[in-house]
């Protein structure tokens, strides 16, 4: 109730009573971040019209929308909380109240497709670079590493597990390469998988057959139904002794070694845990038990000491391979024991790989 302070006519008008509303801040939200989260790698925003600094911004450690907006908050302009709404969003307003106008916002997930001429197909991704000349992916196909292979076109349909880098071994529809062919004549036939190297200047291989060695013979063609076999002495002195893919465990494959077909079947050697059917397997404690290069010597030094002067063979595994080792008759490790390393694990039974007499 107001009256005047004097008795009197007097007539009051433009009578106000003024709330003061304290101002807000400005405030834009992004809406689906969740599927980029952790590709994201940049952040633009203008207030007023003038850019942000942004470009020290970290966002290798972004696992989550929580950490995002902890990144966002490094900027002193802007404050940013996240929200699981609308498929993740990032809401973000200014650090001082008032009227402002929010302009050039980006928030920027980037990903690079490296291959030359492997543009990615509609419903296809390219895993690795392609950088074969005439490799180029076909619709539908995945690249599962480089084609870099002049003539080893890609066939729809047909996935290249390995580099095809023969100069005539084309794939053919339908077929898998699964090692490298680099023969000359080796060129691979429809529904047949070579599953080693064929070197052979005239072992080429035949409909039907897979080559399970190489074939390093002038005539030593393989023939139909029949499998290439080459002998290596394997000698460890050597420095480079014999290693086998695709070894089949199973009683498919076998070796024929230079000193018999005796096995290993008892020790006593403080290193070894225990033999069995001929495969050695080593103390917890020892540095013999250990995957690496110590390791690997300190179980060639206990098995050499245990074979003493026998022809004795003895398998081991190390870092998922499998080894067999035999003795030359003499004591220690000479030039002359043998040493073969089977790319896999799986051996039951050392006997049963043998070619018996």
């Amino acid at each position: 109730n107001i009256t005047t302070a004097t008795p009197g006519a007097a007539v009051l008008s433009n009578v106000t009573l003024t709330e003061h509303v304290a101002a807000t801040e400005a405030s834009v939200a992004i809406t689906d971040v969740d599927a980029k989260l952790t590709d994201v790698d940049a952040f633009t925003i203008s207030i007023d019209g003038i850019a942000v600094e942004t470009s020290g911004l970290d966002f290798s450690k972004v696992t989550d929308g929580a950490s995002l907006a902890a990144v966002l908050n490094g900027l002193t302009d802007i404050a940013a909380t996240y929200d699981v709404a609308d498929s993740g969003t990032i809401n973000i307003t200014t650090a001082t109240p008032g009227a402002a106008v929010l302009s050039t916002i980006t928030l920027t997930a980037t990903s690079t497709d490296v291959g030359t001429t492997g543009t990615p197909v509609a419903g296809e991704d390219a895993t690795t670079a392609n950088a074969g000349t005439t490799g180029t992916l076909v619709a539908g196909e995945d690249a599962k590493t480089a084609d870099a292979g002049t003539t080893g076109t890609l066939v729809a349909g047909e996935d290249a597990t390995i580099a095809d880098v023969g100069t005539t071994g084309t794939l053919v529809a339908g077929e898998n390469a699964t090692t490298t062919d680099a023969g000359t004549t080796g060129t691979l036939v429809d529904g047949e998988n070579a599953t080693t190297t064929d070197a052979g200047t005239t072992g080429t291989l035949v409909d039907g057959e897979d080559a399970m060695t190489a074939d390093a013979g002038t005539t030593d063609t393989p023939v139909d139904g029949k499998d290439a076999e080459t002998t290596s002495d394997s000698h460890i002195g050597d420095g480079n002794f014999d290693v086998i893919t695709n070894f089949q465990f199973d009683g498919i494959d076998h070796l024929d070694l230079g000193y018999g077909t005796e096995v290993l079947d008892s020790s006593e050697h403080k290193d070894i845990k225990s033999v069995t059917k001929g495969i050695v397997t080593f103390e917890d404690s020892t540095t013999a038990a250990q995957n690496d290069t110590a390791g690997f010597t300190s179980k060639l030094t206990a098995l050499f000491t245990e074979l003493a002067d026998s022809n004795n063979t003895a398998a081991f595994e190390h870092n998922d391979n499998t080894y067999v080792l035999q003795g030359d008759g003499e004591v220690g490790q000479q030039d002359s024991d043998l040493l073969i390393q089977l790319m896999g694990t799986g051996m039951d039974d050392l006997a049963e790989v043998f070619i018996l007499p």
